[in-house]
């Protein structure tokens, strides 16, 4: 395919927030570019949650360090629809409270009927629905433990549409590649894939981006290909966007407030089979102690199962991954990181410092969650820490907390906050409408955006941002010129 040099607008990413951005301007008749430094991918041409998966669609097989005490592996997706083809799937709006704190503290200004009518548009676009038949057996776990104790655990609706009446009917993902980039390149879009952004340059005339992209060719080869545009929006993610901005000479306030979701897994086994190949996404959630600790049960595929238990220091147990679920506790942080850039290297330095309220909010979590677990009939816990350990019964549990957190093996799959929103200039580098404060025509609309941690999956939040500020983009700028 041939590529324009100058487009009215471009778009850096292609995950939630990119791609919602680039289909409404694209749909309005704009002459757009999407950049994209991953693959493209069918959704059933890569089995989901396979080793091959995290190799080809996440950033660095997925394994990548928060340096910190401790430090926190993350992951990210780096492929045609970013983390919307990796993730579970799970959906949620901010709660109120969190929205409440962003508007008082932060300075925010939401119209709250427009926020509800884009959250509509949103659920019926990503088509949001609850799983039909019965949720598999490792989800239910989580909810009968739950109910035991009095604590409050729901299912949570997720972007699948169903076929039939059970996950094992034809369920697919309602991911970017099958809703909104498609609409995108119908509307007349370009999307230039395998294509790294190095930095960009503000002209007269507006940005002109300078990238490498890969040879088809000749497979580890790359030329440099620059293009220009009048309106630029980034969406490379909450690492990714900090970095080309100060790789870009853009550095007021620009990574220094990164936030995530802490959380430290078990692999929990019990008596009976709960496990299939087919088993798909649990779906319950315990909220009872949202939103400073969420508990939920996770990916569970015999790969992530195989993955939890080498983790753990327990992969000799892996040939009874169909007795075996993973469920993770999650925090929301008062703690903060910074997203760096280091000489000669082209990834950041990312690190992250948890307080001593979120190491404690921690090892209350992974004492709430043993006793869920074993309430619910769970047989042994495989706690996920460096050295070999065995739970086999709740008061085990002290054994956890002699270790020091460091010895904790603590991941993340939700990034955020980096390069925030704010009422102010003095405050945030992002203007209400998702603009830079410093750098006209210059958006950010993905979750580097977002205010501070909204204490659920953030995917929800981001594309609800990224459409409101798009939309409101469209209105000022673009009203009068097509």
């Amino acid at each position: 395919m041939n590529f324009n040099t100058k487009y009215k607008a471009i778009v850096i990413g292609s995950g939630p927030g990119g791609a919602v951005c680039a289909t409404l301007l694209a749909e309005r008749g704009l002459n757009v570019l999407m950049i994209e430094s991953g693959g493209n991918f069918q959704m059933n041409e890569i089995p989901l949650f396979s080793s091959t998966e995290m190799n080809k669609k996440y950033k660095n097989g997925g394994i990548t360090p928060a340096f910190g005490n401790p430090p926190i592996t993350y992951v990210e997706g780096s492929c045609v629809g970013g983390g919307s083809e990796v993730n579970s799937g799970l959906y949620h709006r901010l709660p109120e409270t969190v929205l409440d704190k962003w508007i008082n503290q932060h300075g925010l200004s939401i119209d709250h009927s427009f926020l509800e009518k884009t959250y509509n548009t949103i659920e019926k676009d990503i088509n949001i629905s609850y799983m039909p038949g019965t949720p598999p057996k490792a989800s239910m776990k989580l909810k009968i433990g739950a109910d035991k104790l009095g604590w409050d655990a729901r299912e949570i609706p997720r972007w699948y549409k169903y076929e039939g009446q059970s996950e094992a009917d034809g369920g697919t993902k309602q991911s970017m590649t099958e809703t909104f980039i498609p609409r995108f390149l119908k509307a007349g879009g370009t999307l230039k894939t395998r294509t790294s952004v190095q930095r960009f340059q503000k002209t007269s005339a507006g940005f002109e981006v300078f990238c490498e992209t890969e040879n088809g060719e000749n497979a580890g080869q790359k030329t440099a290909a620059n293009f220009q545009c009048e309106y630029l929006f980034l969406a490379a993610g909450a690492t990714g966007t900090p970095t080309l901005l100060l790789k870009s000479g853009i550095s007021r306030r620009v990574g220094q407030t990164l936030s995530l979701h802490p959380t430290f897994k078990f692999s929990a086994r019990f008596e009976e089979e709960i496990n299939t190949s087919n088993m798909g996404v649990p779906v319950h959630q315990v909220k009872q102690f949202s939103p400073e600790i969420s508990f939920g049960c996770s990916i569970s595929s015999k790969a992530y199962i195989g993955l939890a238990l080498n983790d753990s220091q327990n992969l000799q147990r892996a040939d009874e991954w169909q007795k075996i679920a993973n469920y993770y506790i999650m925090i929301c942080p008062e703690g903060l990181g910074k997203v760096n850039l280091l000489p000669f290297f082209r990834s950041p330095l990312v690190r992250f410092s948890m307080t001593k309220r979120d190491q404690n909010n921690l090892r209350r979590g992974y004492r709430l969650l043993t006793r869920l677990l074993f309430e619910a009939g769970a047989v042994e816990l495989f706690p996920s820490v460096s050295k070999p350990l065995t739970l086999k019964n709740y008061k085990k549990v002290d054994e956890l907390d002699k270790l020091s957190m460091k010895m904790l093996n603590l991941m993340t799959i939700h990034l955020f906050c980096s390069v925030p929103m704010g009422g102010s200039k003095s405050a945030a580098p992002v203007n209400n409408d998702g603009e830079m404060w410093d750098v006209k025509n210059l958006f950010v609309v993905d979750g580097s955006a977002l205010c501070t941690s909204p204490s659920v999956n953030p995917q929800g939040s981001l594309m609800a941002f990224s459409m409101m500020n798009t939309l409101k983009f469209l209105k000022k700028n673009i009203k009068n010129e097509l």
